[in-house]
C-alpha cells in the first residue's frame, strides 16, 4: 500500500532544491520465522524550545485476528506463503507513558491452543477470551 506523507514530512529533492510531498511504500524482501508486530500507541510531542515532552495514549481500538498472512507484503521475486499465528497481546493500562501505566499479557496456553492464560504481575489465570477478534488497546 501507497502512503502519501503530510506536508510537514517533506523531503528535500536535491534535483529540484526545494522540500516535495512524497509517497512510501514497505515490502518485504523475505519473511522471518517470528514476527513480531508493534504498534504506534502513543502520540509524543516534544517541545522544540525546552526539549519538554508530552505523550498522549492512542485509545482508538485495534481489531485483531488470531492469524496473518504476509504474502501480498513481500516482494514480487519472493512470494513464499508463510503464516503467523497469534500466540501473544501486551496490553497497556493508563493514559500515558508518564503516568506510570500497567502492563499486562494474555497469550496462548501452549498446551491447547483453543485456551489463553492472562499474566497479570504475579498472578497467573485464565483470560475469559482470546485477544483475536476483538479490539485491544
Amino acid at each position: 500500500e501507497v502512503e502519501t506523507l503530510e506536508a510537514t514530512e517533506a523531503v528535500f529533492c536535491s534535483k529540484c532544491r526545494s522540500k516535495t510531498r512524497t509517497t512510501k511504500t514497505l515490502e518485504l524482501s523475505r519473511l522471518p520465522n517470528a514476527l513480531i508486530c508493534h504498534l504506534k500507541r502513543f502520540n509524543v510531542t516534544v517541545d522544540a524550545i525546552s526539549g519538554d515532552f508530552s505523550s498522549e495514549k492512542i485509545t482508538e481500538e485495534i481489531n485483531v485476528t488470531d492469524q496473518i498472512d504476509l504474502i501480498s507484503e513481500t516482494t514480487a521475486n519472493n512470494r513464499t506463503n508463510r503464516t503467523y499465528r497469534l500466540s501473544a497481546v501486551l496490553h497497556h493500562h493508563g493514559e500515558g507513558l508518564d503516568d506510570e501505566g500497567h502492563y499486562t499479557t494474555t497469550r496462548v496456553d501452549t498446551c491447547c491452543r483453543s485456551s489463553w492464560i492472562l499474566h497479570n504481575d504475579d498472578n497467573t489465570s485464565p483470560s475469559m477470551s482470546p485477544p483475536g477478534g476483538q479490539s485491544a488497546s
